[in-house]
């Protein structure tokens, strides 16, 4: 009885043996295909890094460029991806004290709550006026559609203009676009002039709105109106050009009440995101050139 038992685990161990003999001496088909994606990637790996060390270098390249380019034309330098996420201090130092940082938290938050307070003023504020029976809603539309923050220029204040080479009142806000692109009116209105020049604003169109409202779009390419002509907000005036005294292809955009120009970046909160809001307030404040 003793002697089937033996040669039955016996010939479980011999058959554990030659399985693992196998396992060892033979790979499986997973194995042999890791070993062959472990070959190339060692491979791929190298050659991968190499190329990323020289787009790393042509994206430097490209930086200085840009920011050259930016101190030539804008006389400021280019600015980054997100100009107004940075966290100051609280980036790549974690040496300061512990007190000092909860005392700059806590001081955040009481001016934080004192703007939340003026804001919640603003607001209701803001909502009496626009409740009341005498409120006329400004032009609150983009003249161009789909902008980045990047295509906004110089806004209203003393610019230098690359057409006399001096500093001069700069009335309006320049948007950069491709030539051609089509212009549209902010607010309903009517339009009070239509001209086409050769120098100065070039071709442009003037649309009153109520309220005393004057919109101005400038150094077009095509115009598509008529004085006199009744025109609702989002209808196509235009096309974008670089008529009259113009440096690059944009459209000069100018808002005026009672004969008062306004800043036109203030006027963009039905096509505005906040968030891109405060990017694009940081460009037309730092942008130190006109476009004309």
């Amino acid at each position: 009885m003793k002697r089937p038992i033996l040669i039955f685990l016996a010939s479980l161990v011999l058959a554990g043996l030659i399985y693992l003999a196998y396992a060892l001496l033979h790979d499986s088909v997973a194995q042999r295909r890791l070993r062959r994606e472990t070959a190339y990637y060692e491979t791929v790996v190298p050659q991968l890094e190499s190329r990323v060390r020289v787009l790393e270098g042509e994206v430097e390249e490209l930086c200085e460029l840009d920011d050259s380019l930016f101190r030539g034309i804008f006389k400021t330098p280019a600015p980054q991806a997100d100009p107004v996420s940075s966290l100051g201090f609280l980036y790549g130092n974690d040496t300061i004290p512990n007190y000092q940082l909860v005392r700059y938290t806590r001081d955040k938050a009481d001016r934080l709550l004192e703007r939340s307070a003026a804001v919640d003023a603003s607001l209701r504020e803001i909502t009496a006026l626009v409740c009341g029976e005498d409120f006329v809603c400004p032009p609150l539309k983009l003249p161009l559609q789909g902008l980045q923050p990047s295509q906004y220029g110089a806004s209203v204040g003393e610019k230098l203009s690359p057409v006399y080479s001096k500093t001069r009142l700069h009335g309006g806000l320049d948007l950069i676009a491709f030539r051609g692109e089509p212009v549209y009116a902010t607010a309903d209105g009517v339009v009070t002039a239509v001209a086409r020049l050769r120098s100065g604003p070039g071709h442009y169109v003037e649309i009153s709105h109520a309220g005393d409202y004057l919109t101005r779009y400038t150094h077009l390419d095509d115009i598509f109106v008529v004085k006199g002509q009744r025109v609702r907000r989002g209808q196509k005036i235009g096309g974008l050009g670089m008529s009259g005294a113009a440096f690059a292809p944009h459209l000069h955009y100018e808002i005026e009440r009672d004969g008062h120009r306004l800043d036109p970046v203030h006027f963009f909160f039905l096509d505005v995101a906040p968030w891109d809001y405060a990017n694009i307030l940081f460009m037309t404040t730092n942008t130190g050139q006109s476009l004309d």
